[in-house]
């Protein structure tokens, strides 16, 4: 995996004492205290009152103050499956739609939200800093589980803690047609670091498990389960990409413990670059598996190397040519090669993964992280690399 360090990173942060990445400037406790939850006391998918569509519309009607947002809360009595007989209301004002608010709430949605009865998108986000977290998301065939319009002011969204387009347990897929869409939106975050409980799962879903599309920027997707189950090592694989990108500067992973995702069993690859244009992405610290086509797609295929300054997405970024690896079968693990045809007088940051088996194509994908290298370019665009990784590597593995 190998990357410009001209690349930013980013870490989030929850509110409400839960971790999410900060958008705002820091509110007061007593400010964010004195919100009064809208509460969902059933599982009703009508109108009715006491419902999840009837909170929604609450809440669209409901102004916050500046700095604040409206938050819906789920009590036990919400907890199942809430067969939608009416899309959903879009949401209009900023909101906290939180099925980790359920008392019984352990680590794993409570709350289902079913779409086989509608059509169209389940929940669309057309404000700002919403947040939706802690729910079960399924079912929705015609549209995305979550739609983050930033065409209508949908941007700062943050999507924690949900199954989407699996079941309540999340072992097998109750698709969407996509998992999630973000669609000329900026500044989203989709999942965190897995050790806090961020990442979601996204798989089953009958197309893509997250799509971004016309010109939205800097969304951040870490730790999350993209093609799995909620183990992360059964195939419930979405059924094109696992994530397709048609935007630029997007950051699929992270470096802190945990920002990974794991994204296998795709029907299409694993992250597909779409076309010229789609710069800047950011791809680190992630297990890549077992998709049917490639790992990392730039473009249409395999990619071989050429010139610096050919057109293609992510700026045509060549890869490294690696010579044999040399273990030493106790703690260690030698790599030489070379990176040329790139920017001159530039540095790339170079990651290097573990995986039991070749892939057909011979552009492998990666399983397990091992490794980093730091290179910095000459003139001519060229570096050498010479790097003992703190992994012992076993005949037959691959590198």
């Amino acid at each position: 995996m190998l990357q410009s360090q001209e690349h930013t990173r980013q870490s989030n942060r929850r509110l409400f004492g839960k971790l999410r990445r900060p958008r705002l400037e820091s509110l007061e406790e007593r400010v964010l205290m004195a919100v009064t939850p809208i509460l969902v006391t059933n599982t009703n998918g009508d109108m009715s009152a006491g419902s999840l569509y009837a909170a929604i519309v609450q809440s669209n009607m409901t102004v916050p103050a500046p700095g604040q947002f409206n938050i819906i809360d789920f009590s036990e009595s919400a907890v199942g499956e809430i067969d939608l007989q009416e899309s959903l209301p879009s949401i209009t004002e900023p909101v906290l739609i939180d099925g980790e608010s359920v008392p019984t709430y352990a680590g794993a949605p409570l709350v289902v939200v079913n779409g086989a009865g509608v059509s169209g998108n389940g929940f669309t986000i057309q404000a700002p800093s919403t947040t939706i977290q802690g729910l079960t998301i399924d079912g929705f065939a015609s549209g995305s589980g979550i739609y983050i319009d930033g065409n209508n002011n949908g941007n700062n969204a943050s999507i924690f803690a949900n199954f989407i387009g699996t079941n309540a347990a999340g072992t097998t897929a109750l698709g969407n047609a996509t998992g999630i869409t973000v669609d000329n939106s900026s500044n989203d975050t989709i999942g965190g670091p897995r050790l806090d409980l961020l990442g979601n799962v996204i798989s089953g879903n009958f197309v893509d498990g997250v799509a971004t599309t016309n010109s939205s920027n800097a969304l951040v997707l870490e730790g999350n389960l993209i093609g799995t189950d909620v183990s992360g090592s059964v195939a419930v694989g979405n059924g094109r990409d696992g994530v397709h990108i048609d935007t630029s500067n997007v950051t699929v992973g992270g470096l802190l413990p945990g920002a990974g995702n794991v994204i296998a069993f795709n029907g299409t690859d694993g992250i597909h670059v779409f076309q010229v244009g789609d710069n800047g992405n950011t791809f680190e610290g992630n297990s890549i598996f077992s998709d049917s086509n490639l790992g990392i797609d730039l473009g249409n295929g395999p990619t071989p190397n050429a010139p610096y300054g050919t057109p293609g997405p992510n700026h045509h970024q060549n890869a490294p040519v690696l010579g044999p690896a040399v273990s030493d079968n106790v703690s260690s693990t030698t790599i030489t090669g070379t990176l040329t045809q790139t920017a001159p007088n530039q540095t790339y940051y170079i990651e290097f993964f573990q995986s039991p088996t070749a892939d057909p194509s011979g552009f492998g994908q990666g399983k397990k992280f091992v490794g980093s290298l730091t290179v910095s370019t000459d003139a001519t665009g060229s570096a050498i690399l010479n790097s003992t990784l703190p992994v012992a590597l076993q005949g037959g593995d691959y590198l």
